[in-house]
C-alpha cells in the first residue's frame, strides 16, 4: 500500500492475478496489473504519483496530468476525461533502468534498482539521460 495523493494504492494478488486498486478520491479504480505487465515473478511493487505539467515553458497554458507509476512493471496509469488508460513506459527506443523502489520528489522520479540510485529528467519520469548543468542551465541539473 501507499498513499497517491488524496486516494490509497493497494497492490494484491487475487486468484493468482496481480491487480490494483485506489481507493478514497475522485477516480478509483481497480484493475489487473497481470495483462499489462511484464514482470512474472512474485515481487513487492512500488507505487507513485507524477504531476506531468503538459508545457514548462507556458506557465499560463499548460495544465497538469495526473499520472499513476508502477515499478518494477514500468507501468504509467493516465487520467483522462475517459477514465484511466494503462501503458508501459519503456519502449525499444528508450529503455529504461531497471527500478525497483520509486518515489517522486518536485518534478523528478526518483527510483532505486541494480544497486542504483536514478533520477529522472525534469518533469520526465521516463527520461533518464544524463542532464548537466553545461547543457540545460543549473535548474535543470542533477
Amino acid at each position: 500500500m501507499c498513499s497517491v495523493g488524496d486516494a490509497l494504492a493497494i497492490v494484491y494478488l487475487a486468484d493468482g492475478e496481480l491487480r490494483l486498486a485506489l481507493r478514497g478520491g475522485e477516480n478509483p479504480i481497480d484493475l489487473s496489473l497481470s495483462e499489462y505487465s511484464a514482470v512474472s515473478e512474485p515481487t513487492a511493487r512500488s507505487v507513485c504519483a507524477f504531476n506531468y505539467y503538459t508545457d514548462p515553458l507556458d506557465p499560463i497554458g499548460g495544465r497538469f496530468e495526473r499520472q499513476i507509476l508502477v515499478f518494477p512493471d514500468k507501468l504509467r496509469l493516465r487520467l483522462t476525461e475517459d477514465g484511466w488508460s494503462v501503458e508501459s513506459m519503456e519502449t525499444e527506443e528508450n529503455p529504461l533502468p531497471k527500478i525497483e523502489r520509486a518515489c517522486v520528489h518536485l518534478s523528478r522520479l526518483f527510483g532505486a534498482g541494480d544497486e542504483r540510485v536514478w533520477v529522472s529528467a525534469y518533469n520526465s519520469p521516463d527520461d533518464f539521460a544524463l542532464d548537466s548543468a553545461d547543457e540545460y542551465g543549473s535548474s535543470s541539473a542533477w
